[in-house]
């Protein structure tokens, strides 16, 4: 999973069980980015067990950018909290797990 340097036109991913987001980059300073939230497509599906994976899509209907400051973790890696409970990190483009069960 590549977690490195945040830079323009990345694509983040929040996990988050039942939740994957997905954002873009569209605006930079030193210490902050500027992001528009994508749309979500589901990859694969098992419906018996209601878990599959998704990848980012287009930017949503009415997505309004939001502004957030950059955080590097103890680990070198860079990240942005979405909100106090929720992080989205660097996207390598590998689809991503969820659940409906959470």
């Amino acid at each position: 999973m590549e977690k490195g340097t945040i830079e323009l036109n990345d694509i983040l991913y929040s996990p988050g069980g039942s939740y994957v987001g997905f954002y873009k980059v569209i605006g930079m300073t030193p210490t902050s980015i500027k992001v528009i939230e994508l749309d979500s497509i589901r990859v694969e599906w098992d419906s018996k067990l209601w878990e599959g994976k998704k990848v980012a899509g287009d930017v949503l209907p009415n997505s309004k950018p939001i502004r957030r400051k950059i955080v590097t973790s103890a680990y070198d890696y860079q990240y942005i909290k979405i909100t106090s409970y929720q992080n989205a990190y660097k996207w390598d483009g590998t689809p991503q797990y969820f659940t409906l069960l959470d």
